[in-house]
């Protein structure tokens, strides 16, 4: 017989004998869908309400032995400050001759952002009784995740079990809307080397569940009180300060866990706690005010008259109008951190050098920091660091989500999914390179706590009357209009304050005030701050200090339009001085970087503030 005939058939043959394919079907394993929509449950533990939604989510109905799946739980905290410990467990049944594998590995991040994901290829390889049929399986991006906080095995039962996948876990419990911990579960269904083909008449079905722990949290703190002369001195006592905010640049914590101070309430938390056992170092510091660092100039005078009246309550401008440029007014506001000193009109002692380039200075914040937006490398400059830059590219605009310095998903159909600040708008990208071209070597000056303000807050209609709504607008493609727009266009009451701490950008966060979604302290002026300086609605002003002759874009939402072009829509400055608003996609528009001096930034001697002789930066 020919020799290449006998192989031939001897292939054939082995084939023919047994074709090993070990899989089960996905479809019959999982209860629902697993989709994160599904499966939402809510439990009392303590004085706060734990949400639980999630579950394991079968991606594939024909799984072969390494198959691996990644699954979320999100868990969400609501109450009052409180640190809340939970277990994490699946219970349900397993019918299968394997038993499957569980890790769990927890972030603060949605994985629209951090994009986890499992990369699964069938492979085959002939064993003895045939050909036996796997698959390799890694999963994308899972060293953010750092280590597993869980991991349990699902043995295989015809009784229902209760298998634990992560305990011990702790959430803090904030006031409304909470706070969020994300919960990655890797399941694999493992490659025993041998048939497993059984398991494909079988099922596996369970939910994925929360329940309190007995655990109690246990975080030992080593508390520092910065003194008259500057220095820290430990705390002997456990009782916290008073009128002082957390420094976060010298505060610690092992363990990734984070502290928040409010200090207007004096009260601490954490975030991101894991574990019992951890250590922080806490590191309270004076609390400076916009006052303390007004007293740095004393060429600077409050003006007795002619600034807008400012609610008490609100925060609110009452009698706001354009201004012509030959006022020069420094106006006292309130902010998220206190009172703020703002320049109005055309500003004659508010220039500032710091980093070889010119600045104006557009307020002192509240916290003692100052706020600063860019004029050029010349006091001649056209206030563009960049020009003709788009908010967010031209595939990017024909949604609620776009209107975001950062955003969330589109098509959500909810407004908080729309507005995670999961993404970088195009924007925010042009600013990062910026910040770290021109100013990253002075990052010690730069404050990052005080955040830039992309109010975000939805309203339901037009007009002055219109009411707040994140129910029913805000997201997808639903006509929405948004804070900025009813202040600048229908009351005519700008405020600097920012109505939601998810919109406040910010890197870190000394009183809880801010998002801490920023990589870099680098942002743009609000719509709100442009009216306190002298804009009005589109109403020509060349006099006052933020008219460059230049278009120039805000950081504020305008609204989205549904009847006319379907375009999310931003404000920004008219050549003319004028506050007026384009689509996101709009080319043409410059952008002028916004920072924040540091309360503690030490100025040359002898500056007065004017374009000749600005006030100059020490810098360290």
């Amino acid at each position: 017989m020919d020799k290449k005939k006998v192989g031939v058939y001897t292939l054939i043959l082995l084939i023919g004998i047994s074709l090993t394919f070990a899989y089960f079907t996905g479809r019959n394993i999982t209860k629902g869908d697993g989709a994160l929509t599904k499966g939402t449950t809510a439990t009392a533990i303590k004085n706060s309400t734990v949400t639980s939604k999630g579950n394991i989510e079968i991606d594939s109905p024909d799984m072969l032995p390494g198959h691996k799946i990644v699954s979320y739980l999100e868990v969400t905290a609501t109450g009052d400050n409180e640190l809340i410990p939970f277990n994490i467990y699946w219970e349900g049944t397993n019918n299968l001759i394997t038993s499957l594998n569980l890790k769990v590995y927890k972030s603060d991040k949605p994985n629209t952002e951090l994009n986890i994901s499992a990369n699964c290829n069938k492979k085959q390889k002939v064993v003895s009784k045939g050909i036996m049929a796997y698959e390799e399986c890694s999963i994308n991006n899972i060293d953010q995740l750092g280590t597993a906080v869980g991991e349990a095995t699902i043995e295989t039962s015809a009784d229902t079990k209760k298998v634990y996948i992560a305990q011990d876990q702790f959430i803090n419990s904030l006031p409304n809307p909470g706070e969020t911990a994300y919960y990655y579960i890797v399941l694999e269904y493992p490659n025993e080397d041998k048939s497993q083909n059984k398991d494909s008449e079988q099922t596996f079905s369970g939910e994925v569940k929360i329940e309190a722990s007995n655990i109690e949290a246990d975080i030992e703190m080593a508390v520092y009180v910065q003194q008259e002369d500057g220095s820290y001195e430990e705390q002997t006592d456990e009782t916290l300060p008073k009128d002082q905010i957390l420094d976060m640049e010298r505060t610690t914590c092992n363990n990734e866990t984070i502290p928040n101070w409010n200090y207007n309430t004096n009260k601490l938390s954490f975030s991101n706690y894991t574990k019992s056992g951890t250590m922080c170092e806490l590191y309270f510091k004076n609390r400076t005010t916009a006052k303390d660092t007004f007293a740095k100039f004393p060429n600077l005078t409050l003006s007795e008259n002619d600034c807008p009246t400012i609610d008490e309550t609100t925060g609110e401008a009452t009698n706001i109008t354009d201004i012509e440029g030959n006022k020069a007014l420094l106006c006292k506001g309130q902010d998220d951190y206190g009172d703020t000193y703002y320049f109005r009109g055309k500003g004659e002692n508010n220039w500032v050098k710091f980093a070889d380039k010119f600045w104006r200075i557009v307020r002192i914040n509240g916290n003692g920091t100052i706020r600063l937006i860019y004029v050029g490398t010349d006091a001649n400059g056209n206030g563009l660091a960049k020009s003709n830059i788009l908010y967010n590219d031209n595939s990017h605009y024909s949604d609620n989500t776009y209107v975001g310095f950062k955003y969330g998903t589109t098509g959500a159909t909810k407004y908080a999914d729309a507005h995670t600040n999961a993404t970088k708008s195009k924007i925010l990208t042009e600013l990062d390179s910026w910040y770290l071209e021109n100013l990253q070597q002075y990052e010690n000056d730069i404050d990052g706590a005080t955040g830039f303000c992309n109010d975000r807050t939805p309203y339901d209609g037009s007009l002055a009357t219109s009411k707040l709504d994140t129910s029913g607008h805000g997201y997808k493609n639903i006509t929405t209009s948004y804070g900025a727009y009813i202040r600048a266009f229908k009351t005519h009451k700008p405020i600097f304050k920012c109505p939601q701490q998810n919109d406040l950008f910010t890197i870190t966060n000394d009183d809880e005030n801010g998002n801490q979604a920023l990589e870099n302290p680098v942002g743009l002026i609000t719509a709100d701050e442009v009216m306190y300086a002298g804009a009005y609605e589109l109403t020509s002003n060349t006099g006052y200090y933020l008219y460059t002759n230049n278009k120039y874009w805000t950081i504020s939402p305008y609204s989205f339009d549904v009847s006319s072009s379907q375009y999310a829509q931003i404000f920004f400055v008219y050549d003319l001085g004028a506050i007026s608003y384009d689509s996101v996609n709009t080319t043409g528009i410059g952008i002028r970087p916004v920072i924040n001096l540091k309360a503690e930034t030490p100025f040359k001697a002898g500056g007065d503030g004017t374009a000749n002789n600005p006030f100059e930066v020490e810098v360290n």
